[in-house]
């Protein structure tokens, strides 16, 4: 229906692939994580060329990241390391 021989997270606010049960993961992790399965999965197969289209949220509402990122950070706004470390 999309258009993609296959789709990993949200689509119109549908869950399409794995997404249940992730809540508490930072969506970067998620979606990184399953990239590299679609990799791996395609380089076995080695039968079509691959076309990957990663977009990341990390830079949308709600502003957050993994503390060990936001951690980088020493300024005097803590809204603004937690950008920083989006």
């Amino acid at each position: 229906p999309n258009g993609f021989d296959l789709s990993y997270g949200w689509d119109n606010g549908t869950t399409v692939r794995g997404a249940f049960g992730k809540n508490g993961t930072y969506t970067g992790y998620l979606f990184a994580e399953e990239a590299v399965n679609v990799v791996r999965e395609y380089a076995e197969s080695k039968d079509h060329p691959l076309f990957m289209y990663l977009a990341l949220h990390n830079t949308h509402a709600p502003v957050e990241a993994p503390q060990e990122f936001v951690d980088r950070y020493n300024l005097s706004d803590p809204l603004e390391n937690r950008f920083n470390a989006m």
